[in-house]
């Protein structure tokens, strides 16, 4: 049975009209940066984020946090983390960020209750088949044969992998075909991971938004 965990996840769609209301000074410095075409979901993404930690401080006990305060930085190998300004003790936390076209999502854990948090959402698509054979390993490639929905199958597979790898913190330094996701069923209701032939201790939640997303979150305990 899965422990409930303080996880807080944010989904936004469509064009932020303001950014001024809740980007810091320095990340409108960057967002200055960026290139036009890549702005929109930037921005969409860091509100997620943003919303993400001030809902999970909320149900920690704290006040309300200005969205402003909260800034969304990158280690060096472009992990994202929170800092919060005038803020000396917050509880720490695992951030994951994704999007993909007008959609964004983020997701916050405690680190005192996880050992990582990744997310990942794609809109389900054809994948080209080189594409496919590079990212599935051959027992899921067999099944992927078998599936009835080609599009949906390969999609729930690079997402499942994708959050996997951005828990870890290894983004795709890791190939997704050391990661094997092995199912009962071609509904993905009951899942088990392995790495390197491994099985490892993670919680898997997935959904589908308007039958045309798929969106992953995972947890390492």
């Amino acid at each position: 049975m899965h422990r409930n965990y303080r996880v807080k996840t944010v989904v936004r769609t469509g064009v932020m009209s303001r950014t001024d209301d809740f980007l810091s000074p320095k990340e409108m410095v960057k967002f200055e940066t960026i290139p036009i075409q890549k702005r929109s979901e930037w921005v969409l993404g860091r509100f997620c984020a943003k919303k993400a930690v001030s809902e999970l401080c909320v149900e920690l006990g704290d006040l309300h946090l200005p969205l402003s305060i909260i800034h969304i930085e990158n280690t060096e190998v472009g992990v994202p983390f929170a800092h919060i300004e005038g803020t000396a003790q917050y509880e720490p936390m695992f951030l994951s960020i994704s999007h993909t076209q007008d959609r964004a999502v983020a997701v916050a854990a405690l680190k005192s209750e996880v050992c990582g948090v990744g997310v990942d959402i794609e809109r389900i698509q054809h994948f080209r088949e080189d594409t496919v054979c590079a990212f599935l390993t051959d027992t899921e490639y067999s099944a992927y044969l078998k599936s009835s929905n080609k599009q949906r199958f390969a999609t729930v597979h690079w997402c499942i992998k994708e959050a996997y790898l951005k828990a870890l913190g290894e983004g795709l330094r890791i190939h997704p075909r050391r990661i094997e996701i092995l199912s009962k069923n071609e509904d993905f209701t009951e899942l088990t991971l392995a790495r390197d032939g491994m099985v490892q201790n993670v919680q898997i939640g997935w959904t589908t938004i308007e039958d045309l997303y798929i969106l992953v979150t995972i947890l390492l305990l």
